[in-house]
């Protein structure tokens, strides 16, 4: 059976994430103490490690593994001596700390998950828009101890009734009509939980479930089947059968929350392991947890509603302490959240919002008077409600401070296929928070209102609209007509994502608000975009828990009113150029048609995961295809320069860790720890778009030595519709260090001189001229995605990108500058006859001219400018000169002579350049 559409993208991406490379140990701590001490281990890759063994061969019990960091306790009969770190996979990577065992308590301790010893008190504190309303700690109490909420009381009426969470009680007539035989919608949904019902009553749910956390190898995810039930047990039109769909769903939680109660277990039991709260499979199914607690509230006794309160409450640790969480833990509504710029980042990451959805949905979950310890020494009454507390306070304050700086503009930093997995984890929790009432940011502050921010009610939406191809394609039968997007980052396959795991929650809020408006465009994104266009809807729907996860059918049938007439067009209230200014990433139209040229350029900081090493890339489609694209895949090879319409620069530097060794070794700029973000300006304008971008920085990695970049920018103007000219200047510190240009393409190209010509599958052309460097070598060449070269099988399943043009000088200049010129066109067009043009006088500039239009770049943007001289053919018109200061005034003097035109270019008055520094007259 083929995978699904959602679920074949999330599989690869969990058994990518899972393995995608060694695991490497860069610290531990501490290197000492007595049996019980806590040893945590710090790198990479570390979900790999299925075992730990101290000397004598005695395993440890394993604490928690979030993947970066691996925590065990010394067990008895442990000595000292070598500790082995043993991975789940072959071959068998080595990694062999040494441990000294203490009788007398020695330097144990350690930390847990991540937590900090000991605790200060946070202070009461307002950072931009953001009001704090309660005092916060910082980093927890003491050593595995117990990371408190802050104590808010919330508002009147909130968080009270069954359901509260996607579903207010009141709601619950209108979705009770809409279950009847005459929606299709209903009957795909009534088909899908038929089928569990089998599955159950064929024992394997919950038998067949592992407890795996990596997810990848769940057959069935007990918790996503109850939350088809659950939601059964709340519309099924023949109210005998609810009472079954209740039981059923609440037996199946109730299976795991048994297995939970007494608190984290051995590596032997996974569903114990702090991993199978915090990582792949919560965060695809982990909202079926607290959902099915509150539709089904009813059918928990009194001592159940305990164990459920102790695991949440548990859980909620977990995912405090999991892969990626703002520190120090426990702090609430205080700046210090905010001074980092780079973990701050991380709050755009799939797990960080995954983890803020869980705890906010499990926070709400339970009723007040539940909400107490059932034993002396629990957490005091209301503690797990007052973690919505820590969800706005943390979690939202620091997610609201990244959509209003790196991610301004709607536009995941993971992309928009891998995107969807974080973005949906905080629609769904904006949703929960719409319907139990805690939304209200008089009492949370402004993070609780993020869903009436520009990023949630405009953004978002307008960079995906503006990111959907002009024109569908259908990749296979079984898939049906699909848009691709213009994408970006880390993806196993070249399709569209289903986002109604994001779409739907927003959809649902704007109409809980009474916006028609924005409701009426949500639906009709959902309509338009989802994959096989309206086709196989109802197929997703009812395979959902063998392909796609529970919530493809849960939103479907919350959202789509069987009543309610089409949705109609939104996209004339949206620009067709899109800019999203925290990721410097533009998109262009020329109109909503099919046939409209579309044009991209991103230069973005590369500091988290699943960010491409694509600064500077630019893409042009025209007619319904692709010319030319950046390549998608999963890896550090694909996402490279080389295969990003980027520049490949050799650099100095050695390292042995594996994903630095491949960046090093084919010239790519460097995750993570890279030497800063690239600086760019940009301009968009009615006929042209303009950008300047200086990704220096990215190409360095001083901890490994890689500084032999000395520079590194592009210039570029797209003139709408067909014609993108690039200036790249690179320049090495040291002698005989390559430098390599690519682009892209479909197919083979053929190179006549400077020319290179690329045809695509449907008779399009791609001419590419390479003015700049004189006497560079123009190579095409093929890539297939089971190369053994630099795509290392990483790429995409049906990305059209299969070759590339790769340009450079072979002498290795320390200098080089590339100059080109790419055009689409129609197969009977012929190609624009460029040349060369360079300054005359003051300082020094290169550019082309063609048909009526000159365009000029400088050579060193490092330097200020002064002055340009230059000459051009008389038939030239149209002047555009980059890369002088932005918004300034220059003076332009323009004289005819023999030889054509010659123009000078001063300081001054009469001509002002745009936002990009372009001047055009």
């Amino acid at each position: 059976m083929k995978l699904g559409l959602a679920g074949a993208t999330l599989l690869a991406i969990a058994v990518a994430h899972a393995d995608d490379g060694p695991p490497v140990v860069t610290s531990y701590t501490p290197h000492s103490g007595p049996v019980g001490t806590q040893v945590t281990f710090t790198g990479s890759q570390l979900g790999q490690i299925k075992e730990v063994d101290f000397a004598n061969g005695v395993p440890a019990q394993l604490v928690s593994n979030f993947g970066t960091t691996l925590t065990v306790k010394v067990p008895s009969g442990a000595v000292t001596g070598q500790i082995k770190l043993i991975p789940k996979l072959n071959p068998v990577y080595p990694v062999s700390p040494d441990f000294t065992v203490t009788s007398d308590g020695g330097t144990g301790g350690g930390t847990t998950g991540g937590g900090t010893t000991g605790g200060t008190t946070g202070t009461t504190g307002t950072s931009g828009s953001t009001t704090g309303t309660t005092t916060g700690t910082s980093g927890g109490t003491t050593t595995g101890g117990f990371i408190s909420p802050p104590h808010i009381p919330p508002p009147a009426g909130s968080m009270t009734g069954h359901p509260r969470l996607f579903i207010k009680a009141s709601q619950l007539p209108t979705f009770q009509s809409w279950a009847n035989a005459g929606n299709p919608i209903f009957t795909a949904l009534q088909a899908a939980a038929n089928n569990a019902k089998a599955m159950m009553n064929q024992n394997k749910i919950p038998q067949l479930d592992d407890g795996n956390a990596l997810g990848n190898s769940v057959i069935c995810p007990t918790e996503g089947y109850a939350e088809i039930f659950a939601l059964m047990s709340l519309v099924d039109p023949n109210v005998q059968l609810r009472a079954d769909w209740a039981k059923r769903a609440h037996d199946l939680v109730m299976f795991i929350f048994n297995k939970c109660k007494n608190g984290p277990g051995l590596i032997t039991d996974p569903f114990t392991s702090p991993q199978f709260a915090a990582y792949n499979r919560s965060r695809w199914y982990g909202e079926g947890f607290p959902l099915v607690v509150d539709w089904c509230y009813q059918t928990f006794t009194p001592a159940e509603k305990q164990i459920v309160r102790k695991v949440f409450l548990q859980w909620v640790q977990d995912n405090l302490n999991g892969y990626n969480h703002p520190n120090p833990l426990g702090m609430t509504y205080n700046p210090t959240l905010l001074a980092s710029k780079g973990a701050l980042r991380w709050a755009g990451n799939n797990y960080y919002d995954n983890h803020a959805r869980q705890i906010g949905m499990m926070a709400m979950a339970m009723d007040l008077a539940d909400d107490v310890p059932a034993a002396a020494g629990d957490p005091p009454a209301g503690t797990l409600r007052d973690f919505i507390g820590n969800v706005t306070g943390a979690w939202l304050y620091q997610l609201e401070k990244l959509e209003q700086t790196d991610t301004n503009g709607g536009t995941s930093p993971e992309g928009i296929g891998y995107g969807e997995s974080d973005t949906s984890g905080i629609a769904m929790l904006l949703l929960a928070m719409n319907t139990a009432g805690t939304d209200n940011v008089g009492t949370y502050g402004s993070p609780a209102g993020l869903a009436s921010t520009p990023w949630w009610n405009q953004q978002v939406l307008d960079s995906y609209i503006t990111s959907m191809s002009p024109k569908q394609v259908v990749l296979a039968n079984w898939i049906g007509p699909t848009y691709q997007a213009a994408d970006f980052g880390d993806n196993a396959d070249y399709w569209t994502v289903n986002y109604i795991r994001t779409f739907g929650p927003l959809a649902l809020i704007a109409r809980n608000k009474g916006d028609n408006t924005l409701y009426n465009k949500i639906r009709w994104m959902i309509t338009e975009y989802e994959p096989g266009h309206g086709t196989t809807r109802l197929n997703q729907i009812s395979s959902c828990m063998q392909n796609y996860g529970p919530m493809i059918a849960v939103m479907y049938f919350l959202l789509m009113d069987p009543a309610a007439p089409a949705p109609t067009d939104p996209r004339n209230t949206v620009p067709t150029d899109f800019f999203s200014p925290g990721l410097n990433r533009i998109v262009s139209r020329t109109d909503w048609g099919p046939n409209a040229s579309w044009f991209t350029f991103k230069s973005s900081w590369i500091t988290t995961d699943h960010n491409p090493q694509d600064a500077n890339k630019f893409e042009l489609y025209r007619k319904g295809e692709w010319l030319t694209k950046g390549r998608q895949g999963y890896g550090f090879n694909v996402n490279s320069p080389g295969l990003q319409n980027g520049i490949a620069i050799q650099n100095t530097g050695s390292t042995t860790n594996w994903y630095l060794v491949i960046q090093l070794a084919i010239g790519s700029m460097f995750s993570y720890i890279n030497g800063g973000d690239p600086v760019v300006v940009s301009s968009i304008q009615p006929s042209y778009i303009a950008a300047q971008s200086d990704a220096t920085k990215l190409y360095s990695c001083p901890s490994i030595g890689a500084t032999d970049v000395q520079h590194e920018s592009r210039s570029l103007i797209y003139l709408k519709p067909d014609v993108v000219v690039a200036y790249d200047r690179v320049v090495s510190k040291s002698a005989n260090k390559w430098k390599r240009w690519y682009l892209n393409t479909q197919n083979l190209a053929t190179v006549n001189g400077n020319l290179s010509t690329a045809v695509t599958p449907n008779g399009q052309r791609m001419y590419v001229r390479t003015l700049l460097p004189l006497g560079g070598v123009i190579t095409p060449q093929s890539v297939p995605k089971s190369a053994n070269g630099p795509d290392a099988n990483e790429t995409a399943n049906w990305e059209p990108m299969t070759c590339r043009i790769q340009v450079e000088d072979p002498t290795n200049p320390k200098n080089i500058r590339f100059l080109h010129v790419v055009q689409g066109a129609d197969a009977n067009m012929a190609p624009l006859a460029s040349t060369l043009v360079q300054s005359s006088a003051g300082d020094a500039f290169d550019g082309t001219t063609f048909g009526t239009y000159a365009l000029m770049f400088k050579n060193d943007i490092t330097t200020a400018f002064n002055s340009v001289t230059f000459t051009v053919p008389a038939t030239v018109t149209t002047f555009f000169v980059g890369d002088l200061k932005p918004n300034t005034g220059y003076t332009v003097t323009k004289t005819v002579t023999a030889n054509g035109t010659t123009v000078t270019i001063v300081p001054g008055a009469g001509n002002v350049s745009d936002s990009a520094g372009v001047l055009k007259f």
